[in-house]
């Protein structure tokens, strides 16, 4: 939940500040570290802060604060371990950590096989409720709830999915040239696929 975030927080892996949007917006100072130098245009565009470049080496040195998430980001991590060793680093003790993740044992993924659709070139780590939360142990967190990742996108956005299918091009194409429609389908939809682990976890208190 938005409203209950701690004041001073670092979503690594923040792209153009979308969670610094909905973070500004329930009253937490929210910075960003992200690697591409576009993304982080876009953000401070915005008025967002953000430190360009890889965690944890954008960040100045021995700075440390009270929460950081990192959405869709691990999979992506050449060193999941040393990442998440650094988020402890990082963290104050008794710090919240929030990840969001695939789940390479969820019934989707094992429904889909290939055709799943986080397998893709750019995630090179996956893993299961029971990998992730071992992991995060390790690294010294303690795993405070885990839930299923609900995805929200524009309706246009879910049915241009389909956009193979002849049909679903003819829909766009009318649905685009019709302001009415068009209205309707920037409604937002949210879909959870029960594919996806969203973990919080507390830096363990030394």
């Amino acid at each position: 939940a938005m409203g209950s975030l701690p004041a001073l927080w670092r979503d690594v892996g923040s792209y153009c500040g979308l969670f610094q949007d909905a973070a500004l917006k329930a009253g937490c100072l929210a910075e960003g570290v992200e690697p591409s130098r576009w993304a982080a245009g876009v953000a401070r565009a915005k008025g967002h802060t953000v430190h360009e470049g890889p965690f944890p080496k954008a960040l100045p040195e021995g700075l440390s604060f009270n929460a950081l998430s990192a959405l869709d980001v691990i999979e992506h991590v050449d060193d999941p371990r040393g990442f998440l060793t650094a988020a402890s680093k990082a963290l104050r003790p008794g710090g919240l950590l929030v990840l969001v993740t695939p789940d390479i044992e969820s019934p989707t993924s094992k429904l889909l096989g290939a055709k799943w659709w986080h397998l893709r070139h750019a995630h090179v780590h996956f893993f299961s409720k029971d990998t992730l939360t071992r992991l995060l142990h390790e690294c010294d967190f303690e795993v405070l709830a885990i839930k299923r990742y609900t995805w929200c996108f524009s309706l246009r956005y879910w049915i241009s999915r389909l956009e193979g299918l002849k049909p679903v091009r003819a829909l766009l194409a009318w649905a685009d040239a019709s302001p009415a429609l068009a209205k309707i389908m920037k409604t937002p939809v949210s879909i959870n696929f029960f594919d996806s682990l969203e973990i919080y976890a507390r830096k363990t208190e030394k």
